[in-house]
């Protein structure tokens, strides 16, 4: 069983996978656009693969789609405290969410 990130044939990174079984292709999924979800057993098709996060950070091009990806769900399940911290520091922000969420990501995540 293995843990890791669902890629596509074209490279994006499409979700999440635990308690995978690469021989039967089954695991638990989270697909980043149906999240609403969370993690639902399924079977992974040919078109997917399933990779570690070694393996990703290994590729220049796919560590950068990780990282984004890291980002968009942090960002998405945190919007509420954020969207309030920003409200308080709005006066340094002037009207860029965005900005603030990504630097108080890199902040929290990168060394």
């Amino acid at each position: 069983m293995q843990e890791g990130y669902v890629v596509d044939s074209g490279g994006k990174i499409r979700g999440e996978v635990r308690r995978y079984n690469p021989y039967a292709r089954l695991g638990e999924i989270m697909l980043y656009e149906i999240d609403s979800f969370g993690f639902v057993y399924s079977y992974i098709s040919g078109n997917y693969c399933v990779m570690s996060e070694e393996d990703i950070l290994a590729d220049r091009h796919l560590a950068k789609r990780l990282r984004e990806v890291k980002y968009q769900c942090w960002k998405r399940k945190n919007i509420l405290e954020l969207t309030e911290q920003y409200e308080k520091e709005n006066p340094a922000y002037k009207d860029d969410l965005e900005r603030f969420c990504r630097e108080k990501f890199d902040r929290i995540f990168v060394r």
